[in-house]
C-alpha cells in the first residue's frame, strides 16, 4: 500500500474530535470512495485514505470554527449579564 492509511482513532486524535464525530461522517458514499478494511492484529479495522482524511479534516475544522464562534457569543452574553448583576448590587 503506497497510501498513508489512518484508523478512525488516529484521525480523531489528530483532528481533536471524538471517534463518533468521524464515524458520523462516514456514510455509504464516503465508505465506497475513501475507506478500506484491513487486518490489524487479527481484527478487521477501517482505515481512511489521504483523500478521505483531507475531507474529514476540512469538515472538522468547520465544526470547530462554528463551536468557537458559538462559545464566544455565549461568553459575551455572560459578561453582559454579570456586568448587569454587579451594577444592580452596587
Amino acid at each position: 500500500m503506497s497510501e498513508n492509511l489512518k484508523t478512525i482513532k488516529e484521525l480523531a486524535d489528530e483532528l481533536g474530535v471524538s471517534k463518533q464525530t468521524i464515524r458520523n461522517k462516514i456514510d455509504k458514499d464516503f465508505r465506497e470512495k475513501f475507506v478500506q478494511t484491513i487486518k490489524i492484529k487479527g481484527n478487521n479495522t477501517l482505515v481512511i485514505n489521504n483523500a478521505g482524511y483531507s475531507l474529514l479534516k476540512k469538515h472538522c475544522k468547520m465544526i470547530l470554527h462554528r463551536l468557537q464562534k458559538h462559545c464566544k457569543m455565549i461568553l459575551h452574553r455572560l459578561q453582559k449579564h454579570c456586568k448587569m448583576i454587579l451594577h444592580r448590587l452596587n
